[in-house]
């Protein structure tokens, strides 16, 4: 009975293409144009820059590197 299904899949093939390609030429013909934003042609003020905060940095103990596998040796 499995030859049912390749009969129904060999007639619905060729409906599938072209849908597809329906929607492709459809999406194709009625998409928006892309709008152009026109900017300002004065200049604008530069932002002030905020403070960033330095974390400092942790200090090394001995044994860090020796229990990394780094050997200083």
């Amino acid at each position: 009975m499995w030859y049912y299904k390749v009969v129904i899949g060999i007639l619905l093939f060729p409906w599938s293409l072209i849908l597809v390609m329906a929607v492709g030429a459809a999406r194709l013909r009625y998409a928006r144009r892309p709008r152009v934003i026109v900017l300002p042609t004065g200049s604008l003020p530069a932002p002030s820059p905020l403070p960033v905060p330095v974390p400092e940095p942790a200090p090394v103990l001995p044994g860090d590197l020796e229990t990394s596998g780094v050997s200083l040796a």
